[in-house]
């Protein structure tokens, strides 16, 4: 095997034609990207479920990727169905608290009638009865007086016809019930006159003094009783409505956490998945796929608009100097039957990376410890049939060709590829590989 390795090695080094210096252009082979790419990321920590397929064409608010979560729903249905007896529970407080107020309102309504009542009884205990009530009590005595003369007469006159036989004896039982309602009438009115004229005892007015102060007594204590039923009631509602926010805010995390496991696309265009460093690999490089745990934040996929390409190079460092910004180049799309399209330079990077650092982020499959600069190259009149990941071959002008590499044509295990030699006459090399910037030539002579 070692032997075969060799043998191949040797026919590979010494496959390769050497042209001459006249060539006036840079001939580099680029990639097709979309310039145009939204990201799409991780809303939550998990392990992903579902992942769209590559290249996929979507549209705004597909499904792109979903990440695992617990039962969640069966608990979210919980959390509403308590959210709603809280709802309850708050609501009979309220009424509850509402009833409370209304009855010790009437209860302390009516004990301030009674002291008012009381405080003038007091009053007029205290200061004796007025001239128009004594006046009045008269004139209601008199009247009595003559509505008893009046049953007096009904009664003889009736007594007078019971004798001669013209009335019965029983229609003076009913003469004589009123005539005995009179007299009563008559003695209370004359007891009343004898009310008002008389001096108040001291006992009465110790009596009317405790019951005003029972009654005011009874009232504070009301008041008080009434303060502490409504801030229990209160203190209760307050402590519903904590349970009832709080519940919301977990039924609201619960919902995002839901919302969360599902990314969705933020446009239309293709799906394009990433790839994801991760430090158990020595930091390399390996695809977001299904199973793998993805982080809050992470970058799960990209959409690409097709319709806006770029052309991406690595310049070798040898060359780097011969490529200027602004300049137009011409460009050939293999994929499409070689067909012809121009650009212009809008970047050049002024920081070289090495093949292992282009390794390390995913540009290229190996590495070399050769270093490269990234160029990109605008599209002028992009093809409709243009698709990201095609290659361009770009032929970019150069203003002197001094220290150029020399271009030659290799075969390498039964592939021919394009690549770069550093001598600067025509001859075989036979004791050094020529460096190569392409890609596939790196990684065949990796692989030799």
């Amino acid at each position: 095997m070692k032997l075969i390795s060799l043998l191949i090695f040797i026919s590979s080094v010494l496959s390769f034609t050497v042209y001459g210096a006249s060539e006036k252009n840079l001939k580099e082979r680029g990639v097709l990207v979309s310039s145009a790419r939204e990201p799409v990321y991780a809303l939550k920590d998990g392990m992903i479920t579902w992942l769209v397929e590559e290249g996929k064409r979507v549209k705004k608010g597909d499904l792109i990727a979903e990440i695992a979560i617990e039962n969640l729903n069966d608990t979210i249905e919980l959390k509403i169905a308590s959210q709603k007896d809280l709802q309850e529970d708050l609501k009979v407080q309220e009424e509850f608290r509402a009833i409370t107020l209304k009855n010790a309102i009437n209860a302390q309504e009516l004990l301030k009638m009674q002291i008012a009542v009381a405080q003038e009884k007091m009053t007029k205990l205290k200061e004796g009865a007025t001239p128009e009530e004594r006046r009045k009590a008269v004139i209601q005595w008199k009247l009595a007086l003559l509505e008893l003369d009046k049953a007096k007469e009904d009664v003889l006159r009736q007594e007078s016809l019971v004798k001669k036989g013209f009335a019965a004896e029983s229609s003076l039982e009913s003469l004589h019930v009123r005539m005995k309602s009179r007299e009563l009438g008559v003695l209370n009115k004359k007891k009343y006159i004898k009310e008002l004229e008389r001096p108040p005892r001291p006992e009465e007015l110790t009596e009317l003094q405790s019951e005003i102060a029972k009654l005011e007594g009874e009232h504070k204590r009301a008041e008080g009783r009434l303060a502490l039923e409504l801030k229990n009631i209160t203190l209760a509602m307050d402590q519903l409505k904590l349970s009832f926010e709080k519940g919301e805010a977990d039924l609201l995390f619960m919902q995002n956490e839901v919302k969360g496991s599902k990314m969705l696309a933020p446009t239309d265009g293709i799906a394009r998945l990433v790839k994801k460093r991760d430090r158990s690999r020595n930091w390399g490089f390996y695809p977001i796929n299904v199973g793998i745990g993805g982080r809050d934040r992470d970058v799960l996929a990209e959409i690409i608009d097709p319709s806006q390409v770029e052309v991406h190079l690595n310049i070798h460092e040898v060359d780097v100097n011969k490529v200027k910004k602004d300049i137009v180049v011409e460009m050939t799309i293999p994929a499409l039957n070689n067909t012809m399209v121009k650009g212009m330079i809008s970047y050049k990077s002024a920081l070289g990376k090495d093949l292992k650092d282009l390794y390390d982020i995913g540009e290229i499959d190996e590495a070399h410890g050769q270093s490269y600069f990234k160029v990109i190259v605008d599209v002028i009149d992009a093809d409709p049939r243009f698709q990201p990941g095609m290659s361009a071959l770009v032929q970019i002008p150069t203003s002197s060709n001094s220290g150029k590499r020399k271009k030659c044509t290799c075969t390498s295990a039964g592939k021919g590829r394009t690549g770069y030699g550093s001598s600067k006459k025509k001859k075989k090399a036979t004791k050094q590989l020529p460096v190569d910037k392409s890609q596939s030539s790196i990684k065949s002579a990796n692989n030799d």
